[in-house]
């Protein structure tokens, strides 16, 4: 029987959707992805690397494709924010680093096997646990969704998938796009109103700040959710926007992505008498 783990479910999902986006993007041709969980024991040399951790009972999560594989050189650097060996437009290369600091949060750690022409495996360790899930963790509330119009922008696509996923999961209609112009040129021709903006900080195009003052004058009565990988950004920084304005920090669970939505739906925009 497969061990336990204690993990955020909503994080280890977009683990498992960044790792299985990057072997899709990796068999141009087609080819195979296997995901294999087993159990393992670590020793503490294998964990060294790591900067420590607890020799002994772990669950192993591995994701392999029969892609393209990477020479050691780029391997060495995967997990570096915004390296990228794909096309300018197809990625910021936070996707990686998202997955790392999700597993390093978790207590966990990541190994990495490639080879050119043969393919690649991500396996992630997570130390198995005895007690049984808590109640809270088990039965908690579900967030609540609704039917608004969400337009979401993000250049990264495996946050991309996992953001329409969810909220098309909690009933919204969604609408998404991977630019700023790709935005613009939807917010002109939506015939209904779009009732909230999600987007990146962070994009070629331009900020997601610039974004939103554009497409705020088509939608006046958009809400805005900005969203970064960036630590330096934060709800300060966004503070000269208009109301209805929210801020999430990468990387974050699907279900704090419903409850961030949800709250700024139902936030009325409030306006001083005479204006």
């Amino acid at each position: 029987m497969l061990g336990q783990a204690k993990l955020d479910r909503g994080q280890i999902e977009q683990v498992l959707v960044n790792l299985v986006v990057n072997a899709r993007d990796a068999m141009p041709e087609g080819g195979r992805i296997v995901v294999q969980t087993m159990n393992v024991d670590l020793d503490e040399a294998f964990l060294r690397p790591d900067g420590g951790g607890t020799p002994g009972a772990h669950v192993m999560v591995a994701v392999s494709d029969t892609g393209t594989g990477m020479d050691e050189h780029t391997r060495a650097r995967i997990f570096e924010p915004f390296f990228t060996t794909k096309e300018v437009g197809k990625g910021t290369g936070l996707g990686l680093a998202t997955v790392l600091g999700i597993v390093q949060q978790s207590g966990g750690c990541i190994r990495v096997k490639s080879q050119v022409g043969v393919g690649t495996t991500f396996r992630i360790y997570f130390r198995q646990v005895e007690e049984a899930a808590a109640p809270d963790d088990v039965a908690a509330a579900p967030p609540r969704g609704g039917s608004e119009t969400v337009l979401v922008v993000d250049d990264e696509m495996e946050v991309q998938a996992l953001l329409q996923t969810a909220l098309r999961s909690w009933g919204y209609t969604v609408l998404g796009v991977t630019s700023p112009s790709e935005a613009i040129r939807l917010a002109e021709h939506h015939p209904a109103p779009i009732d909230l903006l999600v987007t990146d900080m962070v994009m070629p195009e331009m900020s997601g700040a610039v974004l939103a003052e554009r497409l705020v004058t088509m939608h006046p009565d958009m809400a805005t959710l900005f969203m970064s990988g960036y630590s330096d950004y934060s709800v300060e920084s966004i503070a000269h926007s208009r109301a209805r304005t929210g801020f999430l920090q990468k990387p974050f669970a699907p279900d704090a992505v419903a409850r961030k939505v949800r709250d700024l739906l139902d936030t009325v925009d409030t306006v001083a008498p005479g204006t």
